[in-house]
């Protein structure tokens, strides 16, 4: 969990460095596809890593989040990211697992109990 953590604030520092570069006057919407419900954990992570964002950069990117798979299905969201038709895109690391086999550990049981 702390790793993830770290990852996530890695994340929010990269994105919000590279927004700042963006003109004051200039607002950009970013459009997040995510597969888990609002109250999902996952989901509400994302919604105040969005208010996070929103903050560090002044209101010059917003982050629209769809859940659900309301824009684009779990297995989906990879390959969209990758081919530009969005910006940023939730996935479990367990799915890059093809790619490397280091980030099937995500999903090997009772490796890591909490």
């Amino acid at each position: 969990m702390l790793r993830t953590n770290r990852l996530i604030a890695a994340g929010a520092a990269f994105v919000a460095a590279s927004v700042i570069g963006f003109a004051t006057s200039a607002q950009t919407k970013w459009d997040m596809p995510t597969p888990y419900g609002d109250t999902n954990f996952h989901t509400m992570n994302i919604a105040q890593f969005a208010k996070n964002i929103d903050a560090a950069a002044d209101g010059a990117l917003k982050i629209q989040i769809h859940s659900v798979g309301s824009l684009l299905k779990h297995p989906e969201i990879k390959n969209a990211v990758r081919k530009g038709m969005v910006p940023i895109g939730e996935v479990l690391i367990s799915r890059l697992s093809n790619e490397d086999p280091i980030f099937a550990l995500d999903s090997v049981p009772f490796l890591a109990t909490s």
